[in-house]
């Protein structure tokens, strides 16, 4: 969204949650080696800035072998 101002409201207590949390913990399957649509569009929804200096961890899963290191690799922009 280009205008912060006409999102909804839920998302911009979200985005308070997100920017007043002190770590965070992204926990994720394995969807064709990447994270899953639902929760990259999620993610995408609030600016870099939400995220910055705060440490943070990336837990993944997958029934494949090696799959996971992708997924987590694809996961480290946010």
């Amino acid at each position: 969204m280009k205008n912060p101002d006409e999102a909804p409201d839920w998302l911009k207590e979200v985005n308070e949650k997100i920017k007043s949390a002190d770590a965070f913990l992204i926990a994720s399957c394995e969807y064709n080696s990447t994270m899953p649509p639902a929760l990259t569009n999620m993610l995408d929804h609030f600016p870099p800035v939400s995220y910055r200096n705060r440490p943070c961890g990336i837990l993944t899963y997958s029934p494949g072998r090696k799959t996971f290191i992708q997924l987590a690799y694809g996961e480290q922009h946010y």
